[in-house]
């Protein structure tokens, strides 16, 4: 008996956390999606769209920096996780100072051997820009590289609070960080105007004193992370990095999957084209990261529940993930692909040219990588993470050289596809083969879901469609306004009756009704 409440007051309090993340997380990525769209504006306002090309070009070798992470991050996240699901809290000390440790030498070696390096790496030709803009360039991706590789010790803290599920306390200190930095960077670009180092320096500064605050905030709400050098492990690091690598290998096809397109495009037609890939990719980046805020926070408890073998809970929670995934996947997917290019024209203070083809592409990548993560999110608690590599890998290196193949012919659009393509292969094989197998068969794959998610995307597609007529106006704002109304009021009633069963709409509804007393 005494066993059966533990594990039941185990269970609620992993849904409490979760749904604590969730709300705390939402926030951050509402207020972080909101000021990272403004931020696109306000950047192609201050800048010259050859400029902007230029900058979001450069942030794609800059992201290479993430990779000397080695993956330690998710790392120190299952090992905490997994220390608190056996009571022993000791040992997450000893899981801190070691990778504190690690990733000091990691930031000294990169900050003696490669940040130089940065002298001779050819910037003229990786992004196809004239010798009078090399030494801009090649300043800029080495200030924006020494803002990702110099913090790398400090992330540990971070991880650690996700490893206790206490995510949300650092989603609410973002929050108010992403405002601060925001302010910092509008003013900076009013007295700079076109100064692409002063955007770069702001990022970076910003950057170097976020995650030390983060070390600070995280110390004092949870003492077990409090860093101790002497606690440091030889024997704990072969364990930590060897997570670590398998998420290494991963983080390179994610640099392949998601960061190298703009370069990519850059290379083959020019800083001018990048605009046509770049500022859609943003606004459907912000979707995928909302969308994906649900799963992501359930990762931790799933590795607790999975080493108590509560494979039951563990079901009931990756359809529960998989259901508001999908759903809000499916809900931008649909009002990107018919009201994208409106939105862009209220969005940008200068025009940007943007194919119907590239919407639609990337609406349908959207759906299928969410699809991805839904699974990655199940395998990587599981520890499963080499099969998460492996997937990984192939959909990236598939990306990279089907992007280089099609982009010339193509254009940007053919970035786009290669995107499509290689994540729709990878989705399914990952969804479909790789989680029953990682759970011996005792976690099913959610097809029904996602079944009900696509007849809640056609239905709203065909009443978008049938609408046209009434959505076009005379101004792009009207246009977004009708459409935005018709047809997400039209998906969240089908979201509503088919995707969501009965107890899920009592729950909602109750909810609804709290708020409404609580207002009057």
């Amino acid at each position: 008996m005494a066993n059966e409440n533990v594990a039941t007051n185990r269970s609620t309090q992993r849904f409490e956390l979760a749904r604590l993340s969730v709300v705390f997380g939402s926030l951050e990525r509402g207020i972080g999606t909101a000021l990272a769209l403004l931020r696109v504006p306000l950047l192609i306002w201050a800048l010259s769209l050859y400029q902007y090309g230029l900058y979001m070009a450069i942030l794609g070798v800059v992201a290479t920096a993430h990779l000397l992470d080695f993956g330690l991050h998710y790392g120190v996240v299952n090992a905490v996780a997994e220390a608190r699901g056996r009571d022993d809290l000791s040992a997450v000390g000893r899981i801190i100072a070691t990778a504190f440790v690690i990733y000091s030498l990691i930031a000294s070696a990169v900050a003696l051997l490669i940040l130089p390096a940065f002298a001779l790496l050819p910037m003229g030709w990786l992004l196809n820009v004239p010798p009078d803009q090399e030494t801009l360039a090649r300043n800029v991706a080495l200030l924006g590289y020494a803002g990702v590789v110099l913090p790398l010790p400090l992330k540990v803290f971070s991880a650690g609070m996700q490893g206790f599920q206490k995510q949300y306390v650092i989603s609410a200190f973002r929050s108010a960080w992403h405002i601060l930095i925001f302010g910092v960077l509008a003013a900076a670009v009013a007295l700079f105007p076109e100064n692409l180092i002063i955007v770069v320096a702001v990022g970076t500064a910003g950057e170097l004193l976020y995650w030390l605050a983060v070390a600070l905030v995280a110390v004092r709400r949870q003492p077990e992370l409090t860093l101790r050098f002497k606690k440091a492990s030889r024997s704990l690091a072969p364990s930590l990095t060897a997570v670590g690598l398998a998420f290494f290998v991963t983080n390179i096809a994610n640099l392949f999957k998601f960061t190298l397109g703009n370069t990519v495009v850059s290379h083959g037609l020019g800083p001018g084209a990048v605009p046509s890939l770049a500022v859609p990719l943003a606004l459907y980046m912000a979707a995928h990261g909302i969308a994906s805020m649900g799963n992501e926070s359930l990762w931790p408890a799933y590795g607790e529940a999975a080493t108590r073998g509560e494979w039951e809970w563990v079901q009931r929670a990756f359809c529960l993930g998989a259901k508001v995934a999908l759903g809000l996947s499916g809900a931008f997917a649909v009002l990107g692909g018919l009201l994208g290019g409106a939105l862009i024209e209220v969005w940008t203070p200068k025009e940007i040219s943007v194919s119907e083809p590239m919407l639609l592409l990337l609406s349908a990548w959207l759906l299928s990588q969410m699809c991805f993560n839904v699974a990655a999110s199940l395998l990587a608690a599981l520890k499963r993470v080499s099969v998460m590599m492996y997937f990984s890998l192939f959909e990236g290196i598939g990306v990279f050289g089907l992007s280089l193949w099609w982009v010339e012919p193509l254009g940007a659009e053919g970035v786009a596809l290669a995107m499509l393509v290689m994540s729709l292969t990878s989705a399914s094989l990952c969804l479909g083969v790789a989680v029953p197998r990682a759970t011996g068969r005792r976690v099913r794959t959610p097809w029904g879901i996602l079944a009900r998610v696509a007849l809640c995307i056609g239905l709203a597609l065909g009443v978008g469609v049938a609408a046209g007529d009434f959505i076009d106006g005379d101004t792009p704002l009207l246009v977004v306004i009708r459409g935005g109304v018709l047809v997400g009021g039209t998906y969240a009633g089908a979201a509503w009756w088919i995707l969501m069963d009965h107890n899920e709409r009592r729950r909602v509804g109750a909810w609804c009704r709290r708020q409404l007393d609580f207002g009057r």
